[in-house]
This record gives structure tokens, sequence and C-alpha cells, in this order.
């Protein structure tokens, strides 16, 4: 079990959350389980100046885990942001037991995240181009090896989804829209 805090002035990007945002990885895919049944590997979180990433280094630790990802999202104001809401409440809420709120930051139902980044030309970089599956690939790698490097590949992916996933909303949120003129 691993928290990893890093904050993204320093890493170049002069950003603020004033939402949370919350990006899950998992440890299997859709393809194998229902998403209600998925394990998460990384549960990352960019809220305010700071990105906190818990990570399960070692199965063996998953109560841990689970109870430092419940007491971290306990911290935080709702309704959560996700680029894909529906897959990280449901990952969540059967990991957890608890049915968290969010609001979606995709443009339009199975709008991939990387398509997203390219057509608002936001320059993030993340080493599997925002393919998911790469993510739990190479996870499922640093499982049976050993070799931190894959995990610190996913790491990274997930440090880009987040930054990615905010500058999203915040450019979203900067365009009127039916969506943002609800009162």
């Amino acid at each position: 079990m691993r928290v990893k805090i890093s904050y993204p002035n320093k890493l170049g990007y002069k950003e603020f959350a004033k939402t949370p945002i919350v990006d899950v990885e998992t440890i299997d895919s859709l393809s194998e389980k229902r998403a209600k049944d998925l394990t998460p590997s990384i549960v990352g979180i960019f809220y305010k100046k700071t990105i906190k990433q818990i990570i399960l280094k070692n199965p063996k630790n998953f109560e841990k885990f689970k109870y430092i990802v419940k007491k971290e999202l306990a911290k935080l104001p709702q309704p959560f942001l996700a680029f894909n809401k529906q897959f990280d409440k449901t990952v969540l809420k059967g990991f957890t037991g608890i049915s968290y709120k969010f609001k979606e930051i995709q443009e339009h139902p199975f709008q991939k995240k990387q398509k997203a980044k390219e057509k608002h030309n936001i320059k993030v970089k993340d080493p599997f181009k925002g393919d998911g599956l790469l993510a739990i690939h190479h996870y499922n790698k640093y499982l049976k090896t050993g070799n931190e490097n894959h995990l610190n590949l996913v790491i990274d992916h997930n440090l880009a989804c987040l930054l990615i996933e905010h500058l999203l909303f915040k450019q979203k949120m900067a365009k009127p829209s039916n969506e943002n003129k609800k009162v």
C-alpha cells in the first residue's frame, strides 16, 4: 500500500481543482467482469493543489487499501468529477459499498479520453495515450514480475488522466452551453 502525493505546480501545471476529480485504474477489465466487480489498483484524487494516488502495491493489503480509499473519499465534497462517471462510480460502489455522487466530464457517451484531449489541444503526456487496458496489462505484469517499472507506468497514466480530466472540465466550464446555463 502506498499513497503518492504530487503537486501540479511542481509538474509544470499551475492548476487548482475546485471540485474533486477521481480516476480509478483497475486490476481487471470490463471484458472479464462487470464494473461493480472490478478491483481498483489505483484510486487517484485531484483536489485543490494536491494529487493523491492511493496505490495497491500488494494485494495482501487489500483491506488496508480499501480502508484508506474510503477514508480519503469521505474527506471530499461531492459530487466528484470523472471522465466517465458511470465507470468510476460503479467500481467504487462495488469496492467500498458506498454510493458516491459524480458529475461527468466527457462530452458525449463513448467519447475516448485521448480523442477529447486531442480535440481540446491538451498537452499532458500519458504513457498509454488514454488506453486503460494498457494500465491493466502493466499492473498485472508488475504483480507477476515485481518489476516496479510497470507499476510506475500505471501511476504515471493515472496522474495524466487526473490532469487531463481537470483541464477538460476547466475548458468545458469556460464554454457556455445549455448544461452550464442551468440554474
